[in-house]
């Protein structure tokens, strides 16, 4: 686990921050319930008052042992 992991029913934020040339920002939250990271999602005030527009993609990072 990593530290200051934040955890909302099975979701597991696992980091986030802005680009660095300022268009906008990534979250990464583990998760297998696609629905229930939407519902969460549709629900932020952010997004709710229009401040940001999310976009959910799926993600399988690739590890390497080299």
């Amino acid at each position: 686990m990593f530290p200051g992991v934040t955890r909302t029913g099975g979701l597991r934020l696992l980091s986030g921050g802005p680009f660095s040339n300022h268009t906008g920002g990534m979250i990464i939250i583990d998760t297998d319930d696609e629905a229930e990271l939407k519902t969460i999602i549709s629900k932020d005030p952010t997004v709710v008052n229009l401040l940001l527009i999310p976009t959910v993609y799926p993600w399988q990072p690739v590890v390497s042992n080299s």
